[in-house]
């Protein structure tokens, strides 16, 4: 008999020791599906005892890419704007290292405002293309990164190369129709080409290419002694295709504890496992039905494993994997699609999350949200407050997802106090206020103060969030007894260093506000343009809040 783990809607067993036992598990009158899974395990499927109409018919996922022809041109004007020769030039700029610094991003964002006042828009509207810019201004970068790292040093960042992106009309990179035009450029040497052809699977390219490669470089792609093959990226796997000997690097493959029953079965392993969402359809569609079966949902849960780590960064985030599970999602069968949501929630979330498919977030998650777990909701909730700045349209599909299943206070009293963090550290008014108003609705707005209110007024006024910190304390009411809770905090050591902290803010402010007006107005110098002249009393009055008042009704309102 063999040995039987419960998980979830699927088991995984032990291999049976003999084939009787084997035909016996397919053999049940219930409908499952029996896949190896490696390490002697397989995974074992109850499907569901629906109509044969109802199990074909998948969850159309593009179905969920409704977007409005404004929002299309808006997308498209986007593109123009990013594609500005100032902007390619920053992007070449750059390397890898410095694009993952803070300092990067900041930069780039200025140069998008910049941008701005070139856009034929009502002002009203210029909120929402900047929105629109961040998250495409991102793709020039990830796309960037993602080829350096695949063709190694090259001059990809340089303006003769950048200039030939090529776009969809929902605002990304199209990898291929760019790749493709890169090889016709010229630009690159012959073997990064190569292996840019490889990865996207141009095979008259690919054939060409390996004609024009000099013989020195050729035999790294096909030595079965090197290193390269025993670990194969697309470049082998191609090399071995043109050459006609797909039968040596599969024996070789076995002969090393790797085996792959065709060409077809490791190309799409490697392609997908990597991220590389073209050549993974590619090499998916010359499969096999018995390989699709085998290889589908397997391949899909390695690859949500790859996004199962909460990064906070867009830089850091494995959307190239995200980009393979999607399609992968697109031709399941319905069940399929299920099991593997009841498992990768969160995953699968996250990834409809990265640009340009936050459009299908909300759709898809009130599809399966009676699936996701409390954990799965909190994960996705903080993904969405640590990238609001970012993330397209983040703020407002986190009040969306919010909402299908508010938190249940007593257990989540830290992801409250976390979340409002986030969202204050943003300067994201409307959703600080979203989720006031919702503690004060649960009459737990009090809770929440305790746990977070000295690090909020410490760290509004430390950064100078004066209208954030009035908002806060307009909004959240304290009970006596949470206000004599307060001043138990304020009277012990740490919170009178608290108080003295914010006194000592309050006067450093204070102290700059007054020698910033004071150099406006002893300033003469005639080289300063009109509207600068208009502008700059306009950020001082901006400065010029009463900050002793707001001082006082910050003590007041804590411990008083």
């Amino acid at each position: 008999m063999a040995e039987v783990i419960a998980l979830g809607p699927y088991i995984h067993i032990k291999c049976p020791k003999t084939m009787d036992n084997q035909m016996n598990l397919e053999n049940k009158p219930n409908k499952r599906k029996i896949i190896k899974i490696g390490n002697s395990l397989q995974l074992i499927i109850e499907i569901p005892d629906l109509p044969e109409s109802a199990l074909t018919k998948g969850f159309d996922l593009s179905s969920l890419h409704f977007i409005s022809l404004q929002e299309l041109a808006m997308r498209r004007l986007a593109v123009k704007l990013c594609c500005h020769r100032k902007m390619l030039a920053y992007a070449g700029q750059t390397d890898s290292a410095a694009r993952r610094q803070k300092e990067h991003e900041t930069t780039m964002y200025d140069l998008l405002k910049n941008l701005l006042p070139e856009a034929p828009l009502p002002q009203t509207m210029k909120h929402e293309l900047f929105s629109l810019m961040k998250s495409v201004s991102r793709e020039i970068i990830k796309w960037l990164d993602l080829h350096e790292d695949y063709l190694g040093p090259c001059n990809l960042n340089e303006m003769e190369n950048l200039k030939h992106l090529c776009w969809t009309s929902l605002g990304s990179v199209d990898y291929r129709k760019t790749a493709a035009a890169l090889i016709r450029h010229e630009k690159l040497g012959v073997a990064q080409r190569y292996k840019l052809a490889c990865l996207y699977c141009l095979e008259e390219d690919i054939r060409e290419l390996w004609q024009k490669m000099p013989e020195k470089s050729k035999k790294s792609y096909y030595d079965a002694k090197s290193v390269n093959v025993r670990d194969p990226d697309l470049a082998i796997i191609w090399t071995f295709i043109i050459k006609g000997e797909v039968k040596k690097i599969l024996r070789y493959l076995k002969e090393n504890g790797r085996f792959h029953p065709s060409i077809n079965h490791l190309g799409f392993e490697c392609a997908a496992i990597f991220g590389y969402r073209t050549a993974a359809q590619y090499f998916y569609e010359k499969l096999t039905f018995e390989e699709k079966e085998e290889l589908l949902i397997k391949t899909a849960m390695s690859v949500a494993l790859q996004r199962s780590k909460d990064y906070y960064f867009y830089m850091e985030e494995r959307q190239e994997s995200g980009d393979v599970l999607f399609y992968l999602m697109s031709v399941m069968q319905s069940y399929e699609q299920k099991i593997l949501f009841s498992h990768f929630p969160c995953e699968i979330l996250k990834c409809v999350l990265d640009w340009p498919r936050q459009d299908a977030f909300i759709e898809l998650a009130k599809s399966e949200y009676p699936s996701i777990s409390g954990r799965a909701y909190y994960r996705v909730l903080l993904n969405l407050s640590r990238n609001s700045s970012w993330g397209y349209n983040h703020s407002k599909l986190f009040q969306q997802f919010f909402l299908l299943d508010p938190l249940d206070f007593n257990f989540a009293l830290v992801a409250y106090n976390t979340i409002l963090r986030d969202f204050i550290r943003s300067d994201d008014i409307e959703t600080v206020k979203f989720l006031f108003r919702h503690l004060v609705a649960q009459g737990k707005d009090e809770h929440v103060l305790v746990s977070t209110g000295s690090f909020i007024n410490f760290e509004l006024m430390k950064e100078g969030k004066w209208e954030l910190m009035n908002l806060f304390i307009e909004e959240v009411k304290l009970s006596e007894s949470g206000r004599r809770r307060n001043l138990k905090l304020f009277s012990e050591n740490r919170g009178l260093n608290h108080k003295e902290r914010i006194q000592r803010l309050i006067n450093e402010s204070n102290s700059t506000v007054l020698y910033i007006l004071e150099d406006v107005q002893n300033n003469t110098d005639l080289e300063i343009q009109e509207e600068e002249e208009r502008e700059e009393p306009k950020a001082v009055k901006k400065l010029l809040i009463p900050l002793k008042a707001a001082y006082d009704k910050c003590i007041d309102f804590l411990f008083r």
